[in-house]
């Protein structure tokens, strides 16, 4: 008798890519960094990238693995951003890359086959030179005016994301919008071609930061209601 098949980790996860992701912002101090991921996660989050660049490697993987327990807790996908080594070492769910690091090619030799790999992308040509096999999904931004971005240039816009969704897809990855999108801005976001859309101030800078992650997991529940994400190889 056949034992049943053990589902594949990082194909499991891919397949459900929730349709809102969190990405930290800034935080005065590890307890304010666990404080504000509680209440977002507590709020139905289910995704959340840590992003902290001013961070040292050993402050940074303190933090992660801090995070890594606490999204435990809840069931959530836990990603690090930019350090592939970090992420390793929390036993993290994947790793988020910068357009201008590491190839998801070098990365997959490093982390193996079971992480995620994700790639901040600003165009239609990344993508297309990315490729897609060695991605679980694209983040493309920014796709609205957001503080965080002004210095690098002005918002892609709506057209760029349709076409940049499109791009995506003909490679067989999902693609999360990125960059000034709050709960009225899902919608629209989704009918561009998105597969997700992925929050920072306007969860982690809310006032209430519980129910601002309640209110923009409802929205993006109803904004992406047809179809799932893109599945690996579709």
């Amino acid at each position: 008798m056949h034992e049943p098949a053990t589902p594949h980790p990082r194909k499991s996860a891919r397949s459900q890519l929730p349709r809102l992701a969190l990405v930290t912002g800034d935080f005065a101090d590890s307890a304010d960094l666990l404080r504000r991921t509680r209440l977002a996660l507590e709020g139905g989050v289910r995704w959340v990238q840590l992003r902290a660049k001013q961070l040292c490697a050993r402050d940074l993987y303190a933090a992660a693995v801090a995070l890594r327990s606490l999204t435990r807790e809840f069931g959530a996908t836990f990603l690090v951003n930019d350090r592939i080594d970090v992420a390793l070492a929390c036993r993290a769910d994947g790793v988020h890359l910068p357009s201008a690091g590491l190839s998801a090619g070098d990365a997959r030799a490093v982390v193996g086959k079971n992480l995620l790999i994700g790639l901040s992308v600003h165009s239609r040509e990344e993508i297309q030179a990315a490729g897609g096999n060695d991605l679980d999904y694209v983040q493309f931004g920014p796709v609205y005016d957001t503080p965080s971005k002004r210095a690098y240039g002005a918002p892609q816009g709506i057209a760029a994301l349709a076409a940049a969704a499109r791009q995506a897809h003909l490679a067989g990855v999902p693609l999360i919008a990125i960059g000034g999108a709050g709960p009225l801005q899902a919608a629209e976001v989704a009918a561009a071609g998105a597969d997700a859309v992925a929050a920072i101030g306007a969860i982690w800078a809310a006032r209430d930061i519980r129910q601002a992650a309640s209110r923009f997991v409802e929205a993006a529940r109803a904004a992406f209601a047809t179809g799932a994400a893109c599945e690996p190889g579709s």
